[in-house]
């Protein structure tokens, strides 16, 4: 049994509701882990933050080089 409910997509405010129909286009189903994230608004935008960093990073590294750094920071 999950300890953190899922948010539901009916229940959500539209600012939350926007979100996850933007992921729901983008990649064609909404995770537990990110329906869980849902919860929060800042959480979800922290999260998806780190994808043009991560992006950023291969371009600059390569992408060997950042499965290293991000092995090494983890």
């Amino acid at each position: 049994m999950a300890r953190i409910p899922l948010a539901d997509r009916a229940a959500l405010d539209p600012e939350r509701r926007h979100a996850y129909d933007d992921e729901m286009a983008r990649v064609g189903r909404v995770t537990n882990m990110k329906t869980t994230i849902l919860r929060s608004l800042a959480a979800h935008r922290a999260y998806h933050g780190s994808y043009p960093i991560k992006a950023e990073l291969i371009r600059l590294l390569g992408k060997r080089a950042f499965n290293v750094y991000a092995y090494a920071i983890s």
